[in-house]
């Protein structure tokens, strides 16, 4: 879940930055666009209202042409009245009642005309004072549009601008394996399937050892009816066939039994382990004819080849000589025996068992290799359960130490007043610090990995919040100016030690090329670490901080609701992720995945057992007339029962040690194997799981024993006086 949910922060921050510059700018855009078609229609109003004004201008000139005419005709009539003044004065001297009497005419015209005279100019001062108001209105709409007009185009050539500088930002199209609760998922089935494709293998050879030594016991107990075949004539392959069919139809069933066992149980347990984190359909039992063929078919191969291993060695036998009993192994002396002061000192009945723990070499070595086996995949599986739950308290509790990660999108957010007042705050926060990281793919000899560069604002600080420290001895790895401190994982896999040279390019496609100065503990991802001072002289530019690492007050478990939707309403601040969220969720994984363990365990216990109870029943029929004879010696039935156990206990003692020292080796080999690219397991097994292997081991061996009492006491003391010879 870290490995997802940490690649797809910065990605993300940097999509949802690209996001909201696109929308601001297209805001501005819109603005400016809706300025403009305000201005416009205003700009249509004043013309409209000057289209209405302008009939009542032409209708005022009309009027003034009018007024114009009028008195035009008016002064043509005061004109004519003057002539007729003249000529009624003219009159007037031969006629002065006709010439008063026109002179009045004349002088009603001339005042009619003057009236009417005065009436023209009156509406043509009118019709020139509307055509005053309408220019004026004219001219201040005018200068208000074009004013309107300027500003929205200056907006839109701002909204341009801002569009042409904005980056074009990065589409990912992802599908749904991509999502973070896919991956995680698909990460947890990438861990189980390489477990359970490395665990088989030892199954499959320590049920080769079960199948070995149940027909090894078989044909012993048989050697009486094989060697009366062979007297009858029957050749050894149809008497091997005999005990191949066995062994075939016992596989067959067995593995009928598996298989039923394998496809049903076994899956519904792991599918319902991880149905507690993840929700998904019910379990659909299908059968795989593939998988079904490859496991009974590898059955059937080991339990073959055990049975012709067991068949072998008696067939070649004369008919004569399996018709009598088995010659006991001769005694010989043993190196113990060289050592006097130890052989004096020793018990006839301790001399004996050390006699036969060297006499019957075989089952020496199949009980060891048979409990060592055993003990080695209990030791494993403890150990795994060891190494991957240790992982979660190791990295989120050793390595980092840190509480919080808040991601930014943009460097600015840091120097904001209300970020830095939250920040600031002692009862919400006690420190923090700005860093910058960055996910970036790199080639190593061919080989591709993927890693964090790390780089904090202030090295001197990093310890507080990372410790880099040695896995195995503890010491502080220092993040100097001399290089970069890489993590364990990358170390291993890149072939890279202290003094190497390793070469970087960022996320702006500079290369920079660096010294490894140190190795330190890592479970989760890769990460390179590195001081600023480094990161600017390697790559030539100066650092942008993309995140802030934060530690809570002792007394807060969780970052308090309020102060991180306070914090996400920062301009600037794209994500808030809290470590004990993140332990959380791998803790829900790694407890899926114990399930699996305890599988694993179970099913190892029970080979132990399986081995245990047919090498005490193969030790028991080999020595029947030994133990009889022993009985009629003397020995009760509880010194009998130590004579025969005290050989098992120490084979299985001697089996356990070694099988405690190869499940190191086991589990080392098993680790290296399952791991996943990101994941790096612990690689330490608690001295709890060597016990725990210990005592399962002595308490299968102690059941074993406790089942073959009855065997022992039905041994009949008459066996020892039988002579088949």
């Amino acid at each position: 879940y870290s490995a997802a949910q940490t690649a797809v922060a910065p990605a993300k921050a940097a999509l949802d930055a690209a996001n909201a510059q696109l929308a601001s700018a297209q805001a501005a855009y819109d603005t400016s666009s809706a300025a403009l078609a305000a201005a416009r229609t205003q700009l249509d109003t004043a013309k409209a209202q000057i289209t209405e004004a302008e009939p009542q201008i032409a209708e005022g000139e009309k009027q003034l042409a009018d007024g114009q005419q009028q008195l035009s005709a008016a002064k043509k009539q005061v004109l004519e009245a003057e002539k007729q003044i003249a000529s009624g004065e003219t009159a007037l001297n031969l006629a002065p009642g006709l010439a008063q009497l026109q002179l009045e005419l004349a002088q009603s015209k001339l005042d009619s005309a003057k009236a009417q005279y005065e009436d023209g100019l009156a509406q043509l001062e009118d019709g020139k004072a509307e055509l005053e108001d309408g220019e004026a209105e004219y001219e201040k709409q005018k200068k208000d549009v074009e004013q309107q007009l300027a500003d929205a185009e200056a907006e839109i050539a701002d909204g341009e601008q801002k569009l042409a500088e904005l980056e074009v930002p990065e589409w990912m199209i992802l599908d749904r394996t991509s999502h973070v609760s896919a991956s995680s998922y698909l990460s947890n089935v990438d861990k189980l399937e390489a477990i359970t494709t490395v665990f088989p293998i030892f199954f499959f050879l320590v049920a080769a050892l079960v199948a070995l030594t149940t027909m090894t016991r078989m044909v012993e107990e048989e050697r009486l009816q094989i060697g009366t075949l062979k007297a009858l004539g029957y050749k050894r392959g149809q008497i091997m066939f005999k005990y191949l069919f066995y062994a075939w139809v016992a596989t067959l069933v067995g593995g009928a039994a598996g298989l039923a066992f394998g496809f049903t149980v076994i899956p519904i347990v792991i599918w319902n382990a991880y149905g507690t984190m993840y929700t998904i359909p019910g379990f659909r039992c299908l059968f795989h004819a593939s998988l079904a063929v490859l496991g009974v078919g590898a059955a059937l191969l080991c339990t073959s080849a055990a049975t012709l291993n067991a068949c072998g060695q008696t067939l070649k036998e004369w008919a004569a000589q399996l018709l009598l009993p088995k010659a006991p192994k001769a005694g010989k002396r043993i190196f113990l025996e060289r050592i006097t002061p130890v052989w004096k000192r020793m018990k006839f009945t301790h001399k004996v068992t050390a006699r036969n723990l060297f006499r019957y070499k075989k089952r020496f070595f199949m009980t060891v290799i048979g409990v060592a086996g055993c003990t080695a995949l209990l030791v494993t599986g403890f150990g795994l359960k060891d190494s991957i739950s240790d992982i979660v308290s190791k990295q989120f509790g050793k390595v980092f130490t840190y509480d919080f990660l808040v991601t930014l999108s943009k460097e600015s957010a840091l120097k904001d007043a209300g970020f830095q007042a939250l920040m600031d705050a002692p009862e919400q926060v006690t420190s923090y610090l700005p860093v910058q990281q960055e996910r970036i793919s790199l080639d190593v000899d061919g080989q591709s990995y993927d890693v964090y560069l790390f780089v904090p604002e202030d090295e001197a600080r990093l310890d507080n919040f990372i410790d880099l420290h040695e896995r195995k001895s503890g010491a502080v790895v220092p993040l100097t100016d001399d290089g970069v401190v890489i993590t364990e994982k990358f170390s291993d896999e890149a072939g890279l030690s202290p003094g190497d040279t390793l070469t970087l390019e960022n996320g702006e496609g500079r290369e920079g090329t660096f010294t490894v100065t140190g190795v330190a503990e890592n479970y989760v991802e890769n990460y390179v670490y590195m001081t600023p001072s480094v990161y600017e002289d390697a790559y030539g530019s100066a650092l942008e901080y993309n995140s802030v690492l934060g530690i809570l007050p002792d007394d807060a478990q969780d970052v308090d609701e309020a102060f991180s939707t306070s914090l996400l309403e920062v301009d600037g601040v794209a994500g808030l992720t809290q470590m004990s969220s993140m332990r959380s969720s791998l803790d829900d994984t790694i407890a899926s995945i114990n399930y699996v363990m305890y599988v694993i365990i179970l099913c190892a216990g029970m080979l132990a057992f399986v081995v245990l109870y047919n090498l005490m029943n193969i030790n028991i029929t080999e020595r029947t007339k030994e133990i009889a004879t022993i009985k009629v010696l003397g020995f009760f039935e509880r010194e009998v029962e130590a004579y025969v156990y005290r050989e098992s206990n120490v084979l299985t003692v001697i089996g356990m040690l070694l099988g405690l020292v190869g499940g190191i080796f086991l589990h080392m080999f098993i680790m290296r194997t399952v791991e996943v690219d990101m994941v790096m397991f612990g690689r330490d097994i608690k001295p709890l799981s060597f016990v725990l292997s210990a005592v399962l081991t002595v308490v299968f061996s102690l059941l074993v024993n406790l089942g073959m009492k009855r065997k022992l006491r039905n041994i009949s003391m008459v066996e020892s006086m039988k002579a088949p010879e």
